[in-house]
């Protein structure tokens, strides 16, 4: 009996083993096997995290780093509007990187009451909506 356990144990094993060797790397770092989340997708929600901050005044970084969209806008009451650059150190700042992921959010979200809120809500976001968790 033992000895048929121990073979059914193997054989399973070297499935295993040939259906990971099969895969793609991408595949078994990313989300699909592990559960992991990317590179990207945590530099996203740190960035959007950040801009929370500075929005509701946690971190005392001065809000006019961002220009706001003032009047009705769509989606939520919190828009910004993106500067023009004509070098890439700007095309490429904090300020200009988060804005299109900024603008993207819910109203519901940016309007968050507190910041382990807004990172819950965030982070349904990002899995629901986005696909990226």
């Amino acid at each position: 009996m033992n000895k048929q356990i121990n073979e059914s144990e193997s054989v399973i094993q070297s499935k295993m083993v040939q259906h990971i060797q099969q895969t793609c790397w991408s595949n078994f770092v990313g989300n699909k096997l592990l559960g992991l989340t990317t590179l990207e997708t945590r530099r996203v929600r740190a960035d959007l995290i950040e801009v929370y901050k500075i929005v509701n005044g946690i971190d005392k970084v001065d809000r006019e780093l961002f220009q706001w969209k003032v009047g009705k806008t769509r989606g939520n009451s919190l828009k910004m509007f993106k500067k023009r650059f004509r070098i890439n150190i700007g095309k490429y700042s904090f300020s200009n990187r988060v804005i299109d992921n900024w603008n993207i959010l819910n109203s519901d979200i940016v309007t968050a009451k507190s910041l382990n809120l807004f990172k819950g809500k965030l982070d349904s976001h990002l899995r629901n909506v986005a696909g990226l968790i």
